[in-house]
């Protein structure tokens, strides 16, 4: 996920960007994705995000410092 401008987009190798629309407070749509909401901890850091569709309800993916 990256920010255009802005707008964000979703950048998956060897397929065309996929623009995020926005739906409400930090969360927006995408073609493939349907809703994807970020998720933030203390502040307004964005700590991860978590994706919905039909096939696939609630993954949650965690920002790591390595």
């Amino acid at each position: 996920i990256v920010r255009r401008g802005s707008a964000l987009v979703l950048q998956i190798p060897g397929r065309p960007e996929i623009a995020l629309q926005p739906v409400f407070q930090n969360a927006f749509y995408g073609s493939l994705v349907d809703l994807i909401r970020f998720g933030s901890g203390t502040g307004s850091a964005i700590t991860g995000f978590t994706i919905n569709r039909t096939s696939a309800r609630n993954l949650r993916f965690e920002r790591i410092r390595l």
